[in-house]
């Protein structure tokens, strides 16, 4: 089984975090979005985009199209 990355963004009230998270390439977007909503929540952050072979899996940023 391999793995790849995928990017997150994220933000709380003290700042905002771009980080790269290993995931299996054998998970499907529901299971990648559920794993990294569970460590972005342990970290008490709000994710604002999740971005994986370029394409968005999650996009909550309030203006759409422009990167945060």
């Amino acid at each position: 089984m391999g793995t790849k990355k995928c990017q997150v963004f994220s933000k709380n009230d003290e700042g905002s975090l771009m980080t790269w998270i290993s995931i299996s390439d054998k998970w499907n977007n529901q299971k990648i979005i559920n794993y990294v909503q569970k460590l972005t929540a342990d970290l008490e952050m709000n994710i604002m985009w999740i971005k994986i072979d370029g394409k968005y899996l999650i996009d909550n940023r309030i203006k759409k199209g422009n990167s945060p």
